[in-house]
Order: C-alpha cells, then sequence, then structure tokens
C-alpha cells in the first residue's frame, strides 16, 4: 500500500521498517519490486482465487463452490493471504471498512469486493441482510446496493463457518446449523433467500409453524 504513497528514500521509514526491509529483501529497491509485483499479481483473478482456496482450506473463510465467491468475517482480515489483503487494501483505496461492517466478500471474478452488514450479527442464528456496499475495483467506484427485495431481506445461512473459532457462542451456532443441514434448509453457508422465502422453507421443514389464518410461515420466528 506504501506504493501510493509513492515514499522516496528508506530513511524516511521507520527504524524497524528499515531493518525488516534489510533482513527480508536486502534493499529497499528490491522490497519495493516484490510489493509492485505483488500489487500486480492482485489483479490476477487465477492469483485471486488460489488464495482464496487457500484461506477456505485453513478455516479464515467460506469459498462458494458455485461462483467462487469467498466470505469472511471481517475481523480476519489480517490473518488472510496476502493476495487478498492487497486486495482489500486496494479497495479501502476508494472506500475504507467501517468498524460495524460484519464481512467481507471477494467476489469470483477478483474485480469486485463486498462490505456487508447485518442485523444483531452476533445474536441471532440467522442473520438478517442490514447494508451492503460494492467496491468495483475495475471501474473504480463504491454504490449501496438495494437489500430489500420481493422476497425480503437476505437472511445469512451457515453463520457458524463464518465466525471466528473463538468467537462465543459458536458451539451453540454449530449444533443450529447442523439441524438446519439435516432438514435441507441448509444447503450452501452464505447469503440465502429473502425472509419471506426462507419462513416458508423453515415451514416446510418443521422447523416453524404456519400461521393459522393466512397458512403462511410466522417470519418473526426465523
Amino acid at each position: 500500500m506504501n506504493l501510493f504513497e509513492q515514499r522516496g528514500s528508506a530513511q524516511t521509514l521507520p527504524a524497524s521498517v528499515q531493518r525488516d526491509i534489510r533482513c527480508f529483501f536486502g534493499s529497499q529497491k528490491a522490497a519495493v519490486e516484490r510489493a509492485r509485483s505483488a500489487l500486480f499479481e492482485s489483479g490476477s483473478a487465477e492469483h485471486t482465487a488460489a488464495a482464496a482456496a487457500q484461506a477456505a482450506t485453513e478455516g479464515l473463510g467460506v469459498l462458494a463452490a458455485k461462483d467462487g465467491d469467498y466470505t469472511f468475517h471481517a475481523s480476519l482480515l489480517q490473518q488472510q493471504p496476502a493476495p487478498l489483503r492487497i486486495l482489500l487494501g486496494c479497495a479501502e483505496r476508494l472506500e475504507p471498512i467501517s468498524s460495524n461492517v460484519d464481512l467481507l466478500k471477494v467476489h469470483g471474478s477478483g474485480h469486485r469486493v463486498s462490505y456487508l452488514r447485518f442485523d444483531d450479527f452476533a445474536g441471532r442464528p440467522l442473520p438478517v441482510l442490514a447494508w451492503r456496499l460494492v467496491v468495483d475495483l475495475r471501474r473504480r467506484r463504491a454504490e449501496d446496493v438495494p437489500v430489500d427485495g420481493p422476497e425480503g431481506r437476505r437472511v445469512l445461512l451457515g453463520k457458524a463457518r463464518l465466525m471466528p473459532s473463538d468467537a462465543p457462542g459458536r458451539d451453540r451456532q454449530e449444533r443450529f446449523d447442523r439441524v438446519l443441514r439435516s432438514r435441507g434448509v441448509l444447503v450452501q453457508e452464505g447469503l440465502g433467500p429473502g425472509t419471506h422465502a426462507l419462513a416458508r422453507r423453515l415451514a416446510a421443514a418443521g422447523i416453524v409453524r404456519r400461521d393459522r389464518t393466512s397458512g403462511e410461515p410466522e417470519a418473526d420466528r426465523c
């Protein structure tokens, strides 16, 4: 990210950073060339996909088999592989990540990043999407994406795998997710259907009861 600042002499860097440069790269010139190479590599969809697959294998996030989107908890950003951190660093040049963002998504194309916030992510077993912003790196712009749809706001499924390993209540969430998976409600972790569609799916699976008057599932039970 310092490449964007166009820093010059190594003497302007903190002494600890100068020592790291000498230890790991030998010289500032070599470090800058490696940084420039890594920055350009982050623009490769194949390079990003490989990093996302590695991170998912290490349990740092969830990789969608269908579209290659990689989603992880915002608190785990610094634990992600360097190519993903660089990509998110570029996104932050356009739109900083606010402290109330719950999840970050690197789209399979490698050219877009989403910031996701949910209603009570920590407390609800099925958090509802409250806000979404997409950063388009290729077009160099960020825009809010409407979250309200005909079937209601989308609901997060499989929350346990998107929680930090030491997060309070993760064991309880894992048990909840296993129930949904055994009933065929949870097929893949990530953003699922809207609240109304999910309520019908839960009712059909016998997890929530239907309203006696309308015959529809009680959405607030979700």
